[in-house]
């Protein structure tokens, strides 16, 4: 399943607080792709009408608008990438189980236990917030 902008409102809630923030604010696609270059680490929001600057060529000039709009001045502690891409794979795995692949196919696509396959449809049928825990 391809994570377009307009498809993450429908599963927007399952991502922990900070990245939905992000993402309500800059796209998913620009989340990844800040996360992608500095997940992990504390970054520093220059005030509003600072220049970009290479530091920050990993996003759209837009995406670098918004977070020093929202931001100005703060620093914010950046989400590793891979906190973003297990949940973007839990809920692959999901509409993957709702379009009616069966947990081997789902097995052997991503790598991981039947138990663990079980255990991921089992916490979005219960519709917990937290699918990566």
């Amino acid at each position: 399943m391809n994570f377009d902008d307009a498809l993450i409102e429908e599963y927007i809630d399952y991502f922990p607080e900070s990245l939905q923030e992000l993402i309500r604010l800059i796209g998913f696609s620009q989340t990844r792709q800040l996360l992608s270059h500095y997940g992990g680490a504390k970054r520093y929001i220059p005030k509003r009408g600072a220049q970009k600057g290479r530091r920050w060529d990993a996003i759209s000039d837009e995406a670098f608008s918004k977070l020093c709009a929202l931001y100005c001045g703060e620093t914010l502690e950046l989400p590793k990438l891979d906190s973003l891409l297990r949940i973007q794979r839990d809920l692959n795995i999901v509409e993957q189980s709702r379009s009616g692949a069966s947990r081997a196919e789902l097995v052997a696509q991503f790598g991981l236990t039947n138990r663990q396959i079980g255990n991921i449809r089992r916490r979005y049928r219960m519709g917990c917030h937290s699918p990566s825990h």
